[in-house]
């Protein structure tokens, strides 16, 4: 198999050294001639469209199925016309085949970039202002804050005294640790390296942020990095831990860290989503939870790609992707009609977010994001997720969607 490993230009330095045209032989053999060849291209709107196997008469190009959307997007012209180009040279196909992959649909630079740190910044500053509210009750939160907002207003009780006015939680801290692991694999998963740098971070914190230790750290996260098998078999230790207890503990504890997968490969739905998966099963194995980081990670991809966020009728189609591939992960009638019900519903108050023991649960986090998603103003989405209270800190991280589509001077 040969590979073109390209780092985009537009990008910043390091992130994407990945591999986006392939051209192998369809019995693992180098290519001999094009009628053995398959090529698999990256298309940045997220769809790796497979050009079945070329006949040697009429080198014909027939692309695999491919969304009506993504038919009309400019770049699938560039694309098919690069490559129609590339097959009809005298050689034909040998080797590697140098087709450029077209920047994207988001042409400004500055843009993209901007909507990149959107995401790592707006997690970090929807869980730092969440954090004023997490485990009080809506009516607690009301009593105590006012708007707007600020760092000062912190209610120094026993909770918030574990940071510092200002200061993000664990949410964030693990979002960073994907994302080192991310910078670090090029792009691609790796579940024994987050594993190892979860498991430091719980027992020393962030020691460029003087931490002694991690803090933060949800119950059943702790029951599975404290699994014996946890740091060889991540995902094995999470499975176990999850079945021991019955198969029901769908916690928030992945969703909210996992949706910085969005950005490597963002262009690769599916390459986003298996790197959300497996940075979601080593520590959450539910479906639901996997539902979760598919759903939230896929929506980052697609705000990235270029999708329209200007429009209800935008947010809306973005909604329906992630969902279609989201509910691949379910299986039980239940969750299914659950998770739809939570996608369909746009009333904040109707998750019932301070809802005592529930307030963890992996679909009011998603719910919440959601909904963020179909607001226009980030800090205001904050604002009200904040007052919300329960699990605040996690739900107004998770509430970075909505930054994509407010201007927000970072």
């Amino acid at each position: 198999m040969n590979l073109l490993s390209n780092l985009l230009s537009r990008m910043p330095r390091g992130f994407f050294e990945l591999p986006h045209i392939r051209v192998i032989s369809l019995k693992g053999n180098p290519i001999k001639d094009e009628d053995d060849a398959l090529i698999s291209v990256a298309l940045m709107n997220g769809t790796v469209s497979e050009l079945r196997q070329l006949g040697r008469q009429n080198k014909a190009i027939v692309l695999d199925d491919i969304e009506a959307q993504i038919n009309a997007a400019p770049h699938a012209a560039i694309h098919r016309e690069q490559l129609t180009k590339a097959l009809n040279r005298p050689n034909g196909i040998s080797g590697v085949t140098p087709i450029a992959v077209p920047p994207g649909t988001i042409k400004d630079r500055t843009l993209l970039v901007d909507r990149i740190l959107g995401c790592i910044f707006g997690g970090a500053l929807g869980d730092s202002v969440g954090l004023l509210a997490e485990f009080m009750t809506r009516e607690t939160a009301y009593y105590f804050y006012e708007e707007p907002l600020t760092f000062t207003q912190a209610i120094p009780d026993r909770h918030r005294s574990r940071w510092i006015p200002g200061d993000w939680t664990d949410d964030t801290d693990q979002l960073l640790l994907i994302l080192d692991a991310l910078l670090k694999t090029g792009g691609k998963e790796n579940p024994k390296k987050f594993a190892r740098d979860l498991l430091n971070w719980m027992e020393g914190g962030v020691p460029e942020h003087g931490d002694n230790a991690g803090s933060g750290l949800g119950q059943h996260t702790y029951n599975v990095l404290k699994h014996p098998f946890f740091l060889d078999d991540p995902h094995r230790a999470s499975y176990e831990v999850w079945d021991k207890g019955g198969r029901v503990s769908a916690a928030n504890g992945a969703v909210m860290r996992t949706c910085v997968t969005g950005i490597p490969f963002f262009w690769d739905l599916q390459t986003v989503m298996d790197n959300a998966r497996s940075y979601g099963k080593v520590t959450h194995f539910d479906p639901r939870c996997l539902s979760s980081v598919v759903a939230a990670s896929s929506i980052v991809a697609m705000m990235l790609q270029g999708f329209d966020t200007t429009s209800e009728k935008g947010i809306e189609a973005i909604i329906a992707v992630a969902q279609k591939h989201a509910e691949a992960e379910l299986s039980d009638a239940t969750h299914l009609d659950e998770f739809r019900q939570l996608l369909s519903t746009k009333s904040l108050r109707a998750f019932s977010l301070d809802a005592g023991k529930a307030i963890g649960y992996t679909y009011k986090t998603l719910g919440a994001g959601i909904w963020a998603l179909r607001q226009n103003n980030f800090e205001a989405a904050v604002t009200a997720l904040t007052l919300e209270a329960g699990d605040s800190d996690t739900y107004s991280c998770f509430s970075v969607t909505a930054a994509f589509h407010t201007n927000i001077q970072l």
